[in-house]
């Protein structure tokens, strides 16, 4: 609804506008928006307004300048005040704007009604908004003096109206001389008037350059001090800044010495823990070895101080796993290198007594006592050879040891 397509009852309503007298419209948004305030923006809230509220409530607002027997009243001003307002500033809201804009209206009615209207209808609007006559603003009377000059040829007027002529005469004379008086005395005044404004114009002049320069300076100080706090703040950042750069630095050089120190220690045990397993794994080994070899020396010595029947199938081989399939030189002389007992073996003189007593046993001669010719030239014969020939060996490096 706009204003211009509004029809008016009278004359004296053409002088009525909703829009001027109460700042309805929104200039930053060319059209009516909430009438409320955006306290949090500092400006007038932005809000649209339904257009069914906008006509509901200009069509109220507009009987304010209608007719005096239009029904218009406070009740209807508060009312186009809720209508105006969003949901934010409205009536339902935590935020109710309404009495602030309904008492703001009602006192832009007030100076409306005081400089539009009359004596004789002043009562009739001031009804029609509940209002006392006596509360309406109005202008005071003043009454214009008139000139000196005026006034005094109005007197003179008077006064010849009931004077003779030679009075006439003489009031003239004195009226002229009374004429130059007062011109020469406004002159000398008026002067005098201007050369004492000069003068306090120019010391005002003078004292608003003193205080302009004063203001300049001290502006121009205040600049400076706030450019030199500016420039230590800075400075102080800086500093700041660098020592917080050499402390992180100095932390992760921190870090990384640690790191490295936790790798070093971490090889090292694993280094510590690689050789105690090696170490254990070597006298286990050993050990293993050890208890195989008593096992093999046993088994060896046993199966010919037994006295059980030897023969090809149960003899006694000087090898490890005592079968006549692993008899080569190399096993042979790793077994009484190993198997014998140390206590057998720990001096030379033991150990060629102990080669001796094998020699006599292999010998190809006992050999064939024992176990008879088939078994010498048999499948055994090459067995049989091996040793003998490595038990020869073993007895020659016993003697040069001894």
């Amino acid at each position: 609804m706009q204003f211009n397509s509004i029809s008016y009852t009278s004359s004296k309503a053409l002088a009525w506008n909703p829009d001027n007298v109460l700042g309805l419209t929104n200039p930053l948004k060319c059209g009516i928006t909430c009438v409320g305030d955006a306290h949090s923006q500092n400006r007038r809230c932005w809000n649209q307004i339904a257009q069914d509220n906008i006509n509901s409530a200009l069509s109220i607002l507009m009987k304010f300048g209608s007719a005096p027997k239009a029904a218009a009243s406070l009740a209807d001003l508060r009312l186009a005040a809720e209508l105006l307002l969003c949901g934010r500033h409205g009536k339902r809201s935590g935020k109710d704007q309404s009495s602030k804009i309904f008492s703001q209206w009602r006192l832009k009615l007030e100076d409306w009604i005081s400089d539009h209207s009359d004596e004789s209808s002043l009562p009739v609007i001031c009804n029609k908004l509940n209002m006392d006559t006596r509360s309406v603003k109005r202008e005071p009377q003043v009454k214009k003096e008139e000139p000196e000059e005026y006034s005094l040829t109005k007197e003179i007027a008077k006064m010849i109206a009931y004077s003779s002529t030679e009075e006439i005469r003489k009031m003239m004379a004195r009226l002229e001389a009374e004429l130059r008086r007062r011109s020469g005395k406004t002159s000398m005044q008026e002067d005098a008037t201007e050369r004492g404004q000069s003068q306090e114009q120019k010391r005002r002049h003078e004292q608003k350059e003193q205080e302009r320069q004063r203001e300049e300076e001290e502006r121009r100080q205040r600049e400076e001090k706030k450019r030199e706090d500016e420039r230590r703040r800075e400075e102080r950042k800086r500093e700041e800044r660098k020592r917080e750069e050499r402390k992180r630095e100095e932390r992760k050089r921190e870090e990384q010495r640690r790191e490295e120190k936790a790798r070093e220690e971490a090889f090292r045990e694993r280094v510590r823990l690689s050789k105690e397993k090696e170490k254990r794994e070597a006298r286990e080994k050993a050990q293993k070895e050890t208890t195989e070899w008593q096992a093999a020396w046993k088994r060896y010595s046993d199966g010919w101080t037994k006295g059980a029947d030897l023969s090809i199938a149960n003899i006694a081989w000087p090898v490890k796993s005592g079968l006549r399939a692993d008899v080569n030189e190399a096993s042979v002389k790793l077994f009484f290198e190993k198997a014998p007992p140390a206590e057998l073996v720990s001096s030379g003189e033991g150990l060629l007594e102990l080669i001796n007593v094998e020699i006599m046993r292999w010998h190809t001669d006992k050999v064939m006592q024992r176990f008879g010719p088939d078994v010498v030239n048999g499948a055994a014969k090459t067995a049989l050879a091996i040793i003998a020939k490595v038990m020869i060996e073993l007895r020659q490096e016993a003697q040069e040891k001894r």
